[in-house]
């Protein structure tokens, strides 16, 4: 499922770009959103403004991660135009490859871990 990306400035100050997976119906209810990049300033000259994208949330990087967003924490929102949605899918695409990697470094772990318990086990009935 694939939502619309937004911009979001944030009561906090920050500002993040965003798919919307529901829009909430009315003010107490929440944005569920997904693939969330916070925009960073990486430049100190006003005159050459760089900005990168990271993620918002540590860790929160795979496709299927879903965020709760409450209302009340948002001050602004806006449609992002095309050269912005350009940059984030970018950034989006590059998240996802590193979760993608994480995973199988992980999932490697884990058989050897298994494994390595097994080969335990056959030993112990050996002797």
């Amino acid at each position: 499922m694939s939502g619309t990306v937004i911009q979001l400035k944030l009561i906090s100050g920050e500002e993040i770009a965003c798919e919307v997976i529901d829009f909430p119906l009315d003010d107490n209810d929440d944005f569920i959103i997904k693939n969330a990049l916070i925009l960073i300033r990486n430049s100190g000259n006003p005159e050459e403004a760089q900005y990168i994208f990271k993620p918002w949330i540590a860790m929160v990087e795979s496709d299927d991660d879903y965020i709760c967003l409450a209302s009340d924490k948002i001050l602004a929102l806006c449609e992002p135009n095309r050269s912005f949605v350009r940059e984030y899918d970018v950034a989006k695409s590059q998240l996802h490859n590193i979760s993608k990697m994480r995973q199988s470094y992980y999932d490697s772990i884990d058989k050897e871990y298994v494994q390595n318990l097994i080969d335990e086990l056959g030993n112990m009935f050996e002797d």
